[in-house]
């Protein structure tokens, strides 16, 4: 995962709130991602069009923010509420990462295990 330039960063989280996150959501985050939250903790990027691509297409995404671990005060930018809102609303193995326009969320993919 390239982690993008953010113009605003959530405040830091550490790597004992990851591992608790893990644990608590019974989940293994990618080393990329995990990275990428250490780094920045989500945030909002400068640049809000990205390209994802999946095994059929690549599409472009408006990413409004990403979301971190514990962001208190902005429970909508926090990856537990995130979860806990679509909870049996998305298929198992799916982690909501980033909020998109329209108040979709981009999903990141955990069950094939790879980064």
């Amino acid at each position: 995962m390239k982690i993008p330039t953010m113009s605003e960063t959530n405040p830091p989280t550490t790597e004992a709130a990851v591992r608790d996150f893990e644990l608590k959501h019974d989940l293994v985050l990618p080393a990329s991602y995990r990275n990428f939250l250490l780094i920045t903790n989500g945030g909002i990027p400068r640049q809000s069009n990205f390209k994802i691509s999946s095994r059929r297409s690549a599409v472009d995404e408006n990413i409004q923010d990403f979301l971190g671990i514990g962001v208190h005060g902005f429970p909508t930018s926090e990856l537990s509420y995130a979860l806990g809102l679509y909870r049996g609303g998305i298929p198992d193995g799916l982690l909501p990462i980033a909020n998109q326009d329209l108040g979709s969320y981009l999903c990141l993919d955990l069950r094939n295990g790879t980064d």
